[in-house]
């Protein structure tokens, strides 16, 4: 998937109804979910656990320099903390 069909599906999901999730590893999961990208249930905290495991459906951890690069490629990436899971999108200039 391009950048631009990346960030399309992410503004489609929040717009159609993953805003109404009861926290931000929900949304995340039904962003990835409409992707077709595997993502953890639970909490947070249960994301955060699972995919620092680096044993989870092929996710690895990168740099946030990292992660723009691959998000802006289109490629499904997060920022997780205990109390956040964080879509990160292309950025504006790079949408291919």
């Amino acid at each position: 998937m391009t950048g631009s069909q990346y960030n399309n599906v992410v503004h489609w999901t929040l717009a159609n109804g993953a805003v109404d999730a009861a926290d931000s590893a929900a949304v995340s999961k039904a962003i990835f979910d409409n992707c077709g990208v595997a993502f953890p249930t639970g909490d947070c905290m249960e994301v955060l656990l699972t995919l620092m495991s680096e044993d989870y459906m092929g996710w690895r951890s990168c740099t946030a320099a990292q992660a723009q690069e691959l998000a802006n490629e289109g490629v499904a990436v997060v920022g997780v903390t205990p109390e956040k899971v964080m879509v990160i999108t292309p950025e504006d200039t790079m949408r291919g």
